[in-house]
């Protein structure tokens, strides 16, 4: 028993050491990356929307940066397009669905009067038109093509094959979800306060933007800096750019609420749960420290190539 116990600590300690690992060496944009989709997979994580990062065209002077440039490629429209132009199908078929992928917007959503023109434009019966949306829906990314949430949440959670529990939560019950109506969703349905939670666990890990993930019609280029080197009167000085830090706290009063009615399982899944959550954000905190060290011992080094460079701004 002891044994095994030790076996499951270590384990444990493993798993732990290889994300603070892991998180340490992230740049700023793959940590916010990182902590969105941790908060999307842990319900006591809250992640907050950073500001428009800053934008640094200068390597040093008064304000010196290490920065890390992302450049948006693809468009959403022209990945549908691309996908559209490479079926096999009649040429007024693919029309049909260029007509589709030219009205979604760049969230991922159909244009709200999109099917009703698409029938001015190309003639043709309900069902078919109904067709032929399933037919659009199909494409990547899973969640394209939807006309509101509940659809676009329900699309996603079926082609991965999500429990019927999560399709029917998703289908009828996005009010009470949104609303933290938990304990009347597990009596409603009859099931128990953990299967709620791993219901809501499955949705949370749909994209309610499917589009997202795409850059929009103009390529979008811009640098987010870890560390930021500032000279004031001779002096040097380290700080981390608080806009490259996730913006992640633990909500403990959603903890309180969600074990009101909790049971035994559901008491164990959210005491792991913030267990991940203290964890992660003691990571970010250990990675900011660390780059704040790394960045006063460069500086002290490196002394004079900072000093020397402060007119390059």
């Amino acid at each position: 028993m002891e044994l095994s116990m030790q076996l499951q600590q270590k384990q444990t300690l493993n798993r732990r050491q290889q994300q603070s690992v892991e998180i340490l060496q992230m740049n700023a944009l793959a940590l916010s990356d990182y902590a969105k989709e941790a908060a999307e997979e842990n319900p006591l994580l809250e992640w907050e929307e950073a500001a428009e990062p800053a934008q640094h065209h200068g390597a040093y002077g008064a304000t010196c940066a290490v920065p890390e440039v992302r450049t948006e490629g693809e468009s959403l429209r022209s990945f549908l397009l691309f996908q559209i132009n490479t079926k096999k199908m009649p040429e007024g078929h693919k029309a049909v669905l260029r007509f589709l992928a030219e009205s979604t917007a760049e969230s991922g959503y159909l244009e709200a009067d999109a099917i009703a023109v698409m029938r001015e434009k190309f003639p043709m019966q309900e069902k078919t038109a109904a067709r032929i949306l399933s037919e659009f829906q199909q494409l990547e990314p899973a969640g394209v093509g939807a006309r509101d949430l509940r659809e676009c949440l329900c699309i996603q959670l079926k082609r991965k094959g999500a429990s019927p529990l999560a399709c029917r939560l998703a289908e009828v019950h996005l009010e009470e979800i949104a609303k933290n109506r938990l304990s009347y969703l597990a009596k409603t349905e009859r099931v128990t306060m953990a299967e709620i939670l791993a219901a809501l666990e499955e949705i949370r890990e749909c994209n309610p933007k499917p589009g997202s993930g795409f850059a929009g019609e103009r390529p979008v280029e811009y640098i987010l800096p870890d560390i930021l080197v500032e000279q004031k009167n001779g002096v040097l000085t380290v700080s981390v750019n608080g806009a490259s830090v996730p913006r992640l706290s633990v909500n403990y009063s959603y903890k309180a609420l969600l074990q009101e009615q909790a049971d035994a399982e559901a008491e164990h899944y959210l005491a792991e749960k913030q267990k991940q959550a203290e964890w992660m954000l003691e990571c970010i905190r250990r990675r900011e420290s660390t780059l704040r060290q790394v960045a006063e011992i460069i500086i002290k080094r490196q002394r004079m190539f900072f000093t020397e460079q402060k007119g390059a701004l």
